[in-house]
């Protein structure tokens, strides 16, 4: 497999582990070559125009306390990041028509968060999920995919990976979907930029086409088979 790092900390394993740590984009507001790259990437990504961008920072700097503020700092591209990669089901299942301006008053108050070391975070609720572009490219081998798999620490934290297959004729830039399904009503399940989210896992697979056929032929294939046929693929065999 070979990476493209677009805008990302590059894809990590521990020694002869199975799974490649991938991480939460950490950009650097300081790096043009960066940001112009990540700002096309999360264009595409969230379906946002320029004048979308533009809008979002005039009402966060309307918006904004002076303590948040200083948390945003120079981590503005994070901030919006975080923000367009949010799918709250708070947003989008109680409170349809509210305006743009209330959504980003309400992440802001409610969402956003700072590390010890000043790293820009999200603090998701119940059932929240994230869909985040990992700033990450990757071409694998032929008759290979690459699945994401929750990390344990991530896991037992309440985060269930969602979408997850990377075929190998993809070519853009890959996304970490996850879902929050726990409830902590203090902090919620808070993550930081530049932390591992998930890992990914190379396997060889078996590409085959589906031939349709009539139930008569189905059976005649299957006439040998030990499996049943009763629910959910279930056996009569007795072991």
């Amino acid at each position: 497999m070979v990476i493209y790092n677009g805008f990302s900390q590059t894809p990590t394993r521990n020694f002869q582990a199975a799974g490649i740590d991938f991480f939460i984009p950490n950009i650097d507001d300081n790096n043009k070559e960066q940001v112009d790259v990540a700002k096309e990437a999360l264009k595409k990504s969230y379906k946002l125009t320029d004048d979308d961008i533009e809008k979002f920072w005039l009402t966060v700097d309307s918006l904004a306390t002076e303590e948040q503020n200083k948390m945003i700092g120079n981590q503005r591209w994070n901030l919006l990041h975080l923000f367009y990669a949010l799918k709250s089901a708070d947003w989008f299942c109680n409170h349809k028509e509210d305006s743009f301006t209330k959504r980003v008053d309400h992440f802001l108050d409610n969402y956003l968060r700072i590390s010890n070391d000043g790293k820009l975070g999200i603090a998701c609720m119940f059932s929240d999920m994230l869909f985040i572009n990992s700033g990450i490219k990757v071409a694998l081998k032929p008759y290979t995919a690459l699945e994401f798999k929750n990390k344990s620490g991530k896991g037992c934290a309440g985060w269930s990976v969602k979408a997850c297959l990377v075929d190998e004729d993809y070519a853009g830039y890959m996304h970490l979907s996850m879902q929050y399904l726990w409830y902590d009503s203090e902090n919620g399940g808070t993550i930081y930029v530049g932390d591992k989210l998930t890992q990914g896992i190379v396997y060889n697979v078996l590409t085959d086409n589906a031939e349709e056929v009539n139930e008569e032929k189905y059976n005649e294939i299957m006439k040998n088979s030990q499996r049943g046929a009763n629910a959910f693929g279930s056996s009569d065999v007795k072991h």
